[in-house]
């Protein structure tokens, strides 16, 4: 309640609080009782995605669905990556797993 209050921004009573990670979410009835401490409604987030459809995968999940749609914004935009430099993580992912084949 004290971070709600301390925000910097507006924050409406009526807008959920989303829970994430595998720490606390995992507690039987932490939902509901984080509720009624908060008088908001509390969602516990999990990936739809089989195999990681746990609290504790959100963050990773949400970092490489973030950096999969910022480099595809910048293909659809036309910015021209620098090939000289050195292939990175996601896009040697993207490559093999469905991406275009390297020349």
């Amino acid at each position: 309640n004290a971070a709600l209050k301390n925000a910097t921004y507006d924050c409406p009573s009526h807008i959920s609080l989303f829970l994430t990670g595998g720490g606390i979410s995992h507690i039987k009835g932490v939902r509901e009782l984080l509720t009624h401490k908060t008088g908001r409604p509390v969602e516990i987030i999990a990936p739809g995605i089989d195999k990681y459809n746990k609290p504790e995968c959100s963050a990773l999940l949400g970092l490489i669905n973030m950096a999969t749609v910022e480099a595809e914004a910048r293909e659809q935009v036309g910015h021209d990556f620098d090939r000289t430099k050195k292939e990175g993580f996601f896009s040697k992912l993207k490559n093999k797993f469905g991406g275009k084949k390297n020349d």
